[in-house]
């Protein structure tokens, strides 16, 4: 009796392993990625460094994008997989967007107010969606103008998105 419990543990346990092991691999092996290549650039507006912007590259040959935020200088580096590695070789549609933060409208209520309608203050507290500070049309790939090429067989050049009205 003991010899059979030992033993449905111990194939138990070897399951359990076995299980643990094949759900601690990546979900994709990084030999079949698509290999990527490093692009930076600058976002300017009306002359000015774009900070805080949403940059994306949409590769549609590779069904492919990657992303960065410019920092106060305007600067990006693009990631796809990892922390700035680049993207995709190809031609690559640009969108860049940045997002205005909406004011807070919250106000401080007395809970004690005889007056106090939590449903007025719900509708009180709904603001405008965000807008775009910049033009719209960067933010669509279907109407932006901003167009890249990325290479594989030489570093790419720094991409400059100049943005205008």
């Amino acid at each position: 009796m003991r010899g059979i419990v030992r033993n449905n543990i111990f194939t138990i346990g070897l399951v359990l392993a076995s299980l643990v092991l094949v759900g601690c691999g990546g979900s994709e092996p990084v030999g079949k990625r698509e290999p990527v290549y490093p692009v930076s650039g600058t976002v300017t507006y009306k002359g000015q460094p774009v900070a805080d912007a949403d940059v994306t590259f949409l590769c549609q040959e590779k069904n492919m994008s990657s992303f960065a935020r410019t920092d106060a200088k305007g600067k990006f580096k693009l990631t796809s997989y990892a922390s700035f590695d680049g993207a995709p070789s190809g031609k690559q549609t640009i969108t860049v967007s940045k997002l205005a933060s909406a004011k807070s409208t919250t106000k401080e209520v007395d809970l004690n107010d005889p007056t106090y309608d939590p449903l007025k203050l719900v509708e009180d507290a709904k603001a405008p969606p965000p807008k775009n500070s910049i033009p719209e049309k960067y933010a669509d790939a279907k109407t932006t103008d901003l167009f890249a090429t990325v290479t594989a067989d030489s570093q790419t050049p720094e991409v400059n998105l100049i943005l205008q009205d």
